[in-house]
């Protein structure tokens, strides 16, 4: 009864977020004029998709939380010659760097980003924007972490460094997989992974 709760508490928060950022654009857009950036339905686009995962699960099916279910692929993996995961940490490394040395060179050559000739509107809605995504992020955080000291910490970290963390957590995550596993296995917390049932 609780995942059935709960499952209706994320349909609610994810189509409301993707509501207000599409309200959002057509705000901006109206008042500021349109920037050609379709990066800015990334959001709107990834909370519809939550949205309609969400609704494809029912409340009488599995007692496993909604979220393990959401994140737990269904069918069977063909055998492959390279590991996944080992792609996926080389790759989020690299990512994590990049981010982290543009980051510092953009501060060390233009200073802080907390200027008032940088509060345009179109800074609001890209920073609306990459809250949402910081609580999408943060939905999936919780769901894997073991306690909630380390989970307040990597959301902290996700507000203040934004992709740097983002990397840097799946980094992590990607170490605690096995290689040899499927690489959907780093969205699962251990208990959806082998299939244990979640201490009520």
């Amino acid at each position: 009864m609780a995942a059935s709760g709960t499952l209706v508490v994320y349909r609610a928060v994810f189509t409301a977020l993707g509501l207000s950022m599409v309200g959002t654009l057509v705000y901006t857009c109206i008042t500021d004029g349109s920037p050609f950036r379709a990066e800015l339905l990334t959001p709107a686009t990834t909370c519809t998709y939550i949205v309609t995962k969400l609704f494809e699960i029912t409340p009488s099916g599995p007692s496993q939380d909604p979220l393990g279910h959401l994140l737990l692929r269904q069918d069977s993996l063909p055998e492959r010659k390279y590991s996944f995961v080992t792609v996926g940490r080389t790759i989020f490394s690299i990512l994590g760097i990049l981010m982290a040395a543009l980051v510092t060179y953009t501060v060390v050559t233009d200073g802080l980003p907390f200027r008032k000739d940088l509060l345009t509107p179109w800074m609001a809605a890209t920073l609306f924007d990459f809250y949402i995504d910081v609580f999408a992020i943060s939905v999936w955080v919780v769901h894997k972490e073991s306690t909630w000291i380390s989970s307040v910490i990597w959301i902290c970290l996700l507000i203040c460094f934004g992709s740097i963390t983002t990397c840097g957590y799946i980094v992590v995550q990607l170490l605690q997989v096995s290689y040899q596993d499927p690489i959907y296995h780093v969205l699962l917390n251990s208990h959806s992974k082998y299939g244990i049932a979640p201490s009520q």
